[in-house]
């Protein structure tokens, strides 16, 4: 099912997408080359993991105006926003009412270094292949890091597989770090599992 659930995805690209040789030659992107998706989409072990495949496709045109969303209303956050300041992300806003400064050494300003073990560059990469901009680069990974601490499913499909706590490394403006242990805070209902369609 997931095979054709996908191909009637790419077909209606197919054949409603206005600019497909404009994307193909320009990004690099041919959605009509299928095969390549059809085969991971096969090997996937479970449905988000498809979910995600159908996100990456729909993504990889580049286009800002088109995008592939989850039906879930799931999403986890912690008290913090980020964004790029000369390639570096940066803690832009922190809530000090769910983290106050005494127990949490963070404020405007600190990089950060990683979330829970893995460099934040790396996240905001995997994270820019489903949540999208467009075709410039930099406004891709802007977009993409302000998902680091706040983490709708409906955008992006593994938000349900966040833990109890972000383990967070933040370097501040000293040279000085430190490792900060944040609770997730959850609401909704998260999405796991599709339906099956049968044919009357």
């Amino acid at each position: 099912q997931r095979r054709q659930d996908f191909l009637q995805l790419a077909t209606l690209y197919w054949k409603q997408y206005a600019p497909y040789e404009w994307k193909r030659d320009s990004v690099g992107f041919d959605m009509a080359r299928v095969q390549p998706w059809l085969d991971r989409v096969t090997a996937a072990q479970t449905d988000v993991d498809y979910l995600e495949i159908c996100s990456e496709y729909v993504t990889s045109l580049k286009d800002g105006h088109v995008f592939f969303r989850l039906p879930t209303n799931f999403q986890a956050r912690i008290g913090l926003s980020a964004d790029l300041y000369d390639g570096k992300v940066l803690i832009e806003t922190v809530n000090t009412s769910q983290l106050p400064g005494a127990q949490f050494p963070v404020r405007a300003g600190d990089e950060v270094v990683s979330i829970d073990g893995k460099p934040v560059d790396e996240i905001v990469r995997d994270f820019s292949k489903v949540t999208g901009f467009g075709s410039n680069p930099r406004g891709e990974r802007r977009y993409a890091a302000q998902f680091l601490f706040l983490r709708p499913q409906t955008i992006l499909p593994r938000a349900a597989d966040v833990g109890e706590n972000a383990v967070v490394v933040v370097r501040h403006a000293d040279g000085g770090e430190d490792t900060l242990t944040i609770p997730w805070i959850k609401t909704g209902e998260p999405l796991r599992t599709l339906g099956t369609f049968s044919p009357l």
